[in-house]
């Protein structure tokens, strides 16, 4: 099996803008279908619009995916995560949480990064907590693509952060700093 390897050094072939042209009108294109599907129909969703593109500009759409991913690896981030969904461990679940914020918007994505707490003032979030841990396929979306329209595997060499970045605040004191979020946690045992 071939692969494209994509480093830190490589001259994107998409801007952060582009991308998120990409990922906003694939979030509003589903919102209307809330049932158990909906990730899965997000993920169909954005194959359609990377089959459109050339496979250079897949492979700097996951690039740009895996900064979003890097930069919402943070205390903050995963804290409210703990707050919002009762609990968020961080190997498995975080990564589910934080690639469902990104599949959300680039509003919701820059929001919940500004104002973790703003979490808890979202509809969808509010509605059906579950999509922001459920384990989704989204981010696969650009590999999966990729490797039917070249038949070569697409692999990314990144090193993604190995601690939280930003400042850790103690489990009890959680429900205090986000409000909003404690307001809906399932489990309001912190």
């Amino acid at each position: 099996m071939s692969l494209i390897v994509i480093t830190e050094q490589k001259v994107s072939a998409m801007t952060l803008e582009e991308f998120w042209t990409i990922i906003d009108p694939v979030h509003q294109s589903v919102q209307g279908n809330m049932g158990y599907d909906y990730m899965e129909a997000k993920t169909r969703a954005l194959e359609v619009k990377l089959e459109k593109l050339p496979p250079d500009e897949i492979a700097s759409f996951r690039q740009h995916f895996g900064d979003c991913m890097a930069r919402a690896y943070s205390w903050e981030i995963w804290s409210v995560a703990i707050v919002f969904d009762g609990g968020c461990d961080l190997n498995e679940f975080f990564g589910y949480f934080r690639i469902n914020l990104i599949s959300f918007g680039r509003q919701v994505f820059e929001g919940v990064m500004a104002d973790p707490d703003s979490l808890g003032d979202l509809e969808i979030a509010l509605a059906e907590p579950r999509y922001f841990s459920c384990r989704s396929d989204f981010d696969h979306a650009p590999f999966t693509v990729y490797k039917r329209k070249t038949r070569t595997g697409l692999e990314v060499k990144r090193t993604h952060p190995t601690q939280l970045s930003g400042t850790e605040v103690p489990l009890e004191q959680l429900n205090a700093l986000y409000p909003k979020c404690a307001a809906w946690s399932p489990l309001r045992y912190i």
